[in-house]
């Protein structure tokens, strides 16, 4: 075998092996693309599910407390209340403020003005994940006359669905009060559409005798 021709084969194999190492690391690329949000999102949840426990075993806002600068203790620190919206079987802690870390790990508070169950419109709003069931994804689902219930460290408040509709980013009208009524709105991304609009879903807390439907948490 002339010195030209193993030249030739080396280079060949060289390319051969090339090739090969190039298609390996593009699946392993585009493995860690699509594994990536739904690691994320195990982790936020798994993260979201600790701070419940904690929440729900104090017996008052003292009380709750993890280790300095962890992440549980982050979203303990910011966490204002609970969301559930039982029609999607969802719940998530309620942080404040409304910063685009905040938005990343759970639905946000986005007036300080507004509190829950009290006169005026509470807003909530969260990211519509790509990952089934994680963040806002499932809220199209939701329909008038389902329930959504937030509650704090005593109180829980529970709201009618009266409203769910797609506007623009621009109608910022729809986070505005109504008049005495105690509303609630949840906004979230409308990805059917282009560009993004908000997908909205408001509701009216219930009464019971006249009397708002307050109860103390077990």
């Amino acid at each position: 075998m002339t010195t030209n021709n193993k030249v030739n084969e080396t280079v060949n194999f060289l390319k051969r092996n090339l090739v090969i190492m190039l298609a390996i690391l593009i699946i392993l690329a585009g493995m860690c693309t699509i594994l990536y949000p739904w690691l994320k999102a195990e982790r936020q949840g798994n993260m979201s599910k600790q701070a419940l426990q904690h929440w729900r075993s104090a017996s008052s806002a003292w009380e709750i407390h993890a280790e300095p600068d962890s992440d549980l203790s982050y979203l303990l620190n910011n966490m204002i209340g609970v969301l559930t919206i039982e029609k999607i079987d969802y719940q998530s802690v309620i942080l404040a403020p409304a910063t685009n870390r905040n938005l990343d790990l759970a639905v946000c508070s986005v007036l300080s003005s507004r509190i829950m169950g009290q006169e005026g419109n509470f807003i909530l709003a969260g990211h519509y994940s790509q990952v089934y069931g994680r963040h806002l994804n499932r809220i199209k689902e939701v329909e008038i006359g389902d329930t959504i219930t937030v509650e704090n460290v005593s109180e829980k408040f529970n709201y009618q669905v009266t409203e769910a509709y797609s506007v623009p980013p621009t109608e910022t009208w729809v986070m505005a009060n109504d008049g005495e009524k105690k509303l609630i709105t949840v906004i979230s991304c409308d990805y059917a559409t282009w560009p993004y609009n908000r997908w909205i879903v408001r509701g009216e807390i219930t009464m019971d005798s006249g009397q708002l439907t307050v109860d103390r948490i077990p």
